[in-house]
Formats: C-alpha cells, sequence, structure tokens
C-alpha cells in the first residue's frame, strides 16, 4: 500500500465550545486514511496531557505516526470562526512541533513514501524547517512533493516559500494566498499566466488553487488544466476543508486519475468535511 506522509505541526484547535485535535499535517494524514491508503504523520508533541489525548486519538483512528514527545509544551491554537464558518487562528509560540526531530525511522519512512505535504507553519522554526527539508531531500525521485503552502499570520517569509517550492513538485494554494504569492515573485496578474509562470520557475507537476465557494483549479499545463465548482452544502466550519481535499487529490494522483475526475472527488470530500465541525470527520464513506 502506499505511504502517504502529513509532515509538519500537530496542535489542538481551541473552538469556543472546546477543543478538537488539528494541524494541517494529521487532518491530512487522517483523511489519507480514510480514503483508503496508508497515512503517517511525522511530528512531536509534549510530555503532557494534550500530548497523550494526541497520540490516543492517532491510535484510536488507525494513523501510522512518528510523533517525539518533548519537554516542551503541546501545540495549541485559538480558532474563531465567522458568521460564514470561516476561521481566523492565532497560535501559541515555542510550541513541540517548533522542535520536530527525525530519526532513523522517519528518514526510513521519506524514502519509502510515494507522497509527503509539508507547509509554511511549521517552517516557522529554524529547528523543525531543517527537519522537513531533511526529510524531503531523503524521499525518491518519484514522490510527489506536496507544498500546501498554508499561510498564517506571519509565520512565512520569502526564503521559506521560495525554499519550499524548490523541493516540491506539487503547489496546493487557496484564492487568498494566490495574490500573496503573485505579488512575492511580480506575476502575472492573469491567474493562467501566474500559474504557467510558477509552474516553470520552479519545476512543478502540478498547482492546486481552492477558491471555497467559487470552486477548485489543478493546472498541469494550458492543455490539461480542470477548473470545477463544489457542490452546495451547509457549512458548520471550514477548519480541515482544505486538507482534505490536498489528501483525495493526493490520492488520485496515486491512482492515476485524470485531472477532472480528481477535482470533482476532492470537491466532493471538501463539501462533506464543511458539514461538520472539526478537521477530520470519518469520511470513509465517500471512498
Amino acid at each position: 500500500m502506499e505511504k502517504i506522509v502529513g509532515l509538519g505541526e500537530i496542535l489542538w484547535d481551541l473552538f469556543p465550545d472546546g477543543a478538537e485535535l488539528g494541524g494541517a499535517p494529521g487532518n491530512f494524514a487522517m483523511h489519507v486514511n480514510s480514503l483508503g491508503m496508508e497515512g503517517y504523520v511525522v511530528s512531536s508533541v509534549g510530555r503532557d496531557d494534550l500530548g497523550d489525548r494526541a497520540i490516543s486519538i492517532f491510535n484510536s483512528r488507525n494513523l501510522k505516526h512518528i510523533v517525539s514527545r518533548l519537554d516542551k509544551p503541546t501545540g495549541t491554537v485559538i480558532i474563531d470562526l465567522d458568521n460564514e464558518g470561516k476561521a481566523t487562528y492565532d497560535f501559541t509560540k515555542n510550541s513541540a512541533w517548533d522542535y520536530i526531530t527525525l530519526g532513523e525511522e522517519s528518514l526510513k519512512l521519506a524514502r519509502e513514501c510515494s507522497a509527503v505535504c509539508f507547509g509554511s507553519l511549521a517552517q516557522r522554526s529554524r529547528k523543525s524547517r531543517e527537519s522537513i527539508y531533511k526529510f524531503l531531500e531523503n524521499t525518491k525521485e518519484s514522490c510527489f512533493k506536496v507544498f500546501d503552502i498554508n499561510i498564517r499570520e506571519d509565520y512565512y517569509s520569502r526564503d521559506i516559500i521560495e525554499s519550499s517550492l524548490n523541493y516540491a513538485n506539487v503547489l496546493k494554494l487557496n484564492d487568498e494566498e494566490l495574490p500573496i504569492i503573485i505579488d512575492m515573485f511580480n506575476l502575472s496578474l492573469v491567474e493562467e499566466l501566474a500559474l504557467e509562470s510558477l509552474k516553470n520557475k520552479f519545476n512543478l507537476d502540478l498547482i492546486i488553487v481552492t477558491k471555497g465557494s467559487g470552486g477548485s483549479r489543478l493546472y498541469r499545463s494550458k492543455s490539461d488544466d480542470s477548473f470545477t465548482t463544489p457542490e452546495k452544502t451547509e457549512v458548520v466550519d471550514t477548519v480541515g476543508a482544505g486538507d482534505s481535499f490536498t489528501a483525495a487529490v493526493v490520492v488520485g494522483l496515486l491512482r492515476g486519475e485524470p485531472l477532472n475526475k480528481i477535482n470533482r472527488d476532492a470537491n466532493r470530500v471538501a463539501a462533506f468535511v464543511c458539514g461538520f465541525k472539526g478537521g477530520t470527520p470519518d469520511i470513509s464513506c465517500l471512498n
């Protein structure tokens, strides 16, 4: 079975009415599992109750994990939701996921995995950034290296974005992040031209652009370009929807499916996730 890795932060989403385990890499890996492939999460948590609870949840969801336990607090993020269920985030600093370390087990997984998804948030600390790059450097040439840019607050820089794009062969970003990247690299304001320039500049195989209720675009080239509008759904919150979309795209790519089918399936998965509180409802019924 294909091994697919979520690499980066593990944290707890603190909503006004309770806490849910979150963090894009764990969300991504759980959704990969639900879609029939072997998800892994590689990260760090604290030697505390939240760390214990995170590991317990991974075990209960049969999610394989290489998670080091550190004398730092398990990460948390305060989430506020607007009237449309759209989230804003306030991350605690100096958390366990700022100190991700890789042992031989992690490097063995890097050599074996068929896909890995990483973002910019976990790179806010030098230690985790170096670990992420070391993992990517140990992957095989055929591995899908997905940079889900996931811009949060000011935890990114041009250097981090550019280095990550040089490691990646797939880029995923949303319609709020795309203008930031266009401005950062002085790209055309015409979306197709901007995507083509990004693809060529960083030798990317695929660019994924999600646009919420406006749909999504999967762009390989001018002749292999898919745009799909999502199914209508009653939105409870949008937390984890992007991670589920990315998971569905990666699973579709590994199955060799055409972009239009991948895009439709990923939209269906993300719409389903938006109908639930928290980022990881069970989506196995959609597989």
